[in-house]
């Protein structure tokens, strides 16, 4: 069965690897109610 073969489809598939890791922090500037863990929103 043919196939086809795209120039940087490679890269396109590991793409994910490249992204460094960061984790999501609290921002008490943007929260609805700093006291409250369950009211930030993620922006």
């Amino acid at each position: 069965m043919p196939t086809l073969e795209f120039n940087g489809k490679h890269h396109i598939y590991t793409h994910h690897l490249t992204v460094p890791y960061r984790p999501l922090e609290t921002d008490k500037s943007r929260s609805c109610n700093p006291t409250d863990a369950d009211d930030n929103l993620i922006t």
